[in-house]
Parts: C-alpha cells; sequence; structure tokens
C-alpha cells in the first residue's frame, strides 16, 4: 500500500513538472495573451478615443487618467526605420571641410563675430594622446600650404567681453557637434545655467496660445515662439538639413536669465509625421537609458532672434525603411492593459501624457565599439506616468507590433 501510495505521489510530482516545463517553453500566460491578437491599423486609431474614455472612466484601477489629448496624425505609411549615420564628410578634403564650417559661422553670425581669437583642436589617432592645438589663423595657413590632412577638427571660439567680443562656438566637419551662441545671453549652455520659471510641453498637447513672456526687446506669446522657431529650423537653419525630417518644438522654458526672462526650447525631429522620442533637457537620474535621444536647444533672448543653437546636427542622418507596411498593431487600450499588469496592484500611476513614437537603439559597428553603424528604431506606445507612490517620473513603451514593454524613469527635483 505503501509503495502504491509512493508511485502515485511519484507521477503527481512528474506532472507537475511536466505541465511547469511545459507553461515555460511555450510562454504561458504572457502579455500578447493577455491582450489578444493586433487589430487593424484603421480600426485602432477608430477606437482610439473610446480607449482613452474607458481609462478615464477607472477601467484600469492602477492608471488614474484626468485630461489626456493623443494626437496621431499619420495612420496610413506606418514603417519601422533605421537611421544611418551620414560619414560623407570623411570624403571631403580639410580645405572643404573648413570652407563649409566657415560657411555656417558667417551664416549665423554675419559680421559680429571675429574668428581670428578661435582655436583649432585636432584629434589624435590615438585617443589616449592630447589633441594639437592651433589658433585658427595658422590652421587655415596649414590648410591653404596642404600641410594638414584628415578629417576631424574642432574649432572654438570663446568670447572676450572686455574686449567687447561676445559669442561662443563649438563645431566639427561633420556638423553632428554643432554649439553656437550670439552672445545675447551671457550663458553658453542656457538651458542649464538658468533656473527654470516655467514649463510648456507641447507632447502633452498642452494648450498655451495665450501665455505670454517678455523678452529684451518686447513681448511673444509662446505660440508665436513656438511658431517662430520651429519656422526658423524647418527654413533657416545656417547649414543643411536633411529633408526627409521636419523638426518640430516638443517643450519651451521660461528662463531666468540674470533677473531677464529668456526662452529656452527643445526640439525633436519627425519623420512622415511620427516624432522620435524625447527626453526633456533637464531630466536627471534617468535609468535604462541604452536608448538613442533625439533633441536639440535652441534658445531666444529676443523676440526675433535666435541667440544660441545647442545639440542639433544638420544632413547627418539618412532613413532606412526595413520590413513590410504596418497593417496591424497593438490599441492603446491593449498599451494600457500591459502597462497596468506590469504595476501589479500596489502602485496607482497617473497617466499624464501618451503619444506614438520612434525609439532608437545605437548598434555598432562589429569592427569598432565605438562607431555606431545604425540607430534601429520601433515604433513604440510612450506613456508618460507618475507613481503616486513615490514621485517618480516613468516613461513606458509598448512596441505597436509586439507588444513588448521597456522603460524609463527619473526623480522628480521639484517644479
Amino acid at each position: 500500500m505503501k509503495k502504491d501510495k509512493k508511485v502515485v505521489i511519484l507521477i503527481i510530482c512528474i506532472l507537475a513538472i511536466v505541465i511547469v516545463v511545459i507553461n515555460v517553453k511555450f510562454g504561458g500566460n504572457t502579455q500578447k495573451d493577455n491582450i489578444g491578437k493586433t487589430k487593424n491599423v484603421d480600426m485602432v486609431f477608430k477606437q482610439l478615443e473610446d480607449d482613452v474614455n474607458n481609462a478615464k472612466s477607472g477601467k484600469y484601477a492602477n492608471l488614474k487618467i484626468k485630461n489626456l489629448n493623443i494626437n496621431v496624425k499619420n495612420i496610413e505609411d506606418l514603417y519601422q526605420i533605421n537611421i544611418i549615420p551620414n560619414y560623407d564628410y570623411t570624403k571631403n578634403t580639410y580645405k572643404e571641410n573648413v570652407e563649409a564650417v566657415k560657411s555656417v559661422i558667417n551664416t549665423f553670425y554675419g559680421e559680429n563675430i571675429n574668428t581670428d581669437t578661435a582655436m583649432a583642436y585636432i584629434p589624435a589617432e590615438n585617443e589616449d594622446d592630447d589633441m594639437t592645438e592651433y589658433s585658427f589663423q595658422d590652421f587655415q595657413k596649414l590648410i591653404d600650404e596642404d600641410k594638414i590632412s584628415g578629417d576631424g577638427y574642432f574649432l572654438v571660439f570663446k568670447d572676450n567681453r572686455e574686449n567687447g567680443e561676445k559669442g561662443f562656438l563649438q563645431i566639427d566637419p561633420s556638423l553632428v557637434s554643432i554649439w553656437l551662441s550670439k552672445g545675447e545671453l551671457e550663458s553658453t549652455s542656457p538651458m542649464y545655467g538658468y533656473n527654470t520659471k516655467k514649463v510648456y510641453n507641447f507632447t502633452l498637447n498642452e494648450n498655451v496660445s495665450e501665455d505670454k513672456v517678455m523678452l529684451k526687446d518686447g513681448e511673444i506669446t509662446i505660440e508665436e515662439a513656438k511658431n517662430f522657431i520651429e519656422n526658423y529650423l524647418n527654413n533657416s537653419l545656417p547649414y543643411k538639413k536633411n529633408d526627409d525630417f521636419i523638426y518640430e518644438v516638443a517643450e519651451i522654458r521660461i528662463l531666468d536669465a540674470d533677473g531677464q526672462d529668456a526662452i529656452g526650447a527643445c526640439v525633436r525631429k519627425k519623420y512622415n509625421d511620427i516624432p522620435f522620442d524625447y527626453i526633456d533637457g533637464t531630466t536627471e537620474g534617468i535609468y535604462n537609458s541604452d536608448f538613442w535621444d533625439d533633441r536639440g536647444e535652441l534658445c531666444m533672448a529676443k523676440t526675433n532672434e535666435i541667440d544660441n543653437i545647442c545639440g542639433l546636427g544638420g544632413d547627418t542622418y539618412f532613413v532606412e525603411k526595413y520590413g513590410k507596411k504596418i497593417k496591424k498593431m497593438y490599441s492603446f487600450d491593449d498599451a494600457l492593459k500591459i502597462v497596468s499588469d506590469s504595476i501589479g496592484e500596489n502602485s496607482v500611476y497617473d497617466i499624464y501624457g501618451a503619444e506614438i513614437i520612434y525609439q532608437f537603439t545605437p548598434v555598432n559597428k562589429k569592427d569598432d565599439d565605438s562607431e555606431v553603424s545604425k540607430y534601429k528604431g520601433r515604433l513604440q506606445w510612450k506613456i508618460v506616468a507618475r507613481n503616486e507612490n513615490d514621485d517618480k517620473d516613468t516613461w513606458f513603451y509598448v512596441d505597436i507590433e509586439t507588444g513588448k514593454l521597456s522603460h524609463r524613469f527619473k526623480q522628480i527635483y521639484g517644479e
């Protein structure tokens, strides 16, 4: 009898192990099982308003939504894309690259900068060695005499206000590292050098058209400033941009520039009307930052002039579509369910932003870990939320095709 009992117990244990193995191997109750199948793209966007309203009504106990506007313009041509760095400048001579850089400087500054005091820095072949330093005049002379070759250098001009010279520039021939300042704002990094008085986040579709700010030469509304900056970005940059992209203002900050208000704008690219992922310019404590953030900054001290450009490259990337046109995707409600399930019952998040974006991951060249061969893009539902328990912002990302969840978060250091 005891032997029979042992046999029965052994059989039960074996069956339990088999069930566990099957469950592990085939995924069991996965996220995709919970949310079902993808839906036709047009159906997803037809039901988007209902998805938002249902969420506002308390469909998910751990997700609170009060005001949420989702603005998705393009639902006709959804493709996954890669962004490929443009290294064509490396095929040019030093002289050609210097002329290109001088053209940028002259267009942005006009006659209002004395480049005679600029310095040129040439990186050493060995990364551990110091860069070679030349005055800009000596640098140009060496180039004219064909005594220098290669494609890499940084050109730096620092203002000397005691001599009446103001402004700042740091630029290299790739036109990726661009940092230009006319000097109306004394800080060359206004977004970090000055305190922020107020933030307008356009990724949250905030209505700010009537708000105004007093700059050095007069008053301007936030909407007027946004339109001026976007027009400048898309039509008047001092260097060529890739026409596949449209720039948009993601965020405007009112800065306290030594007692005078100024405007700082964080900008991002859009491809086919879908924005690239964006993280604000003053984020602290970002975790899970294996992704590539697309952002640049422009600042205004006057109502009709850009005073500062930083981190905003020119025609430096190509676009490459991959895969087939996306015809089916997970809905916003599916994305909310995935986020809700991942949070669990012990936390509550306030959702105050959502959009569809391209999120990019750098892919390094096999023969050079430091050089990026491309940035692999995936379309994601991006959901911006704040944990009520610890006052922490989290960006949740749900892949529109696979349902895969990823996230990043930051600590809030005061509003």
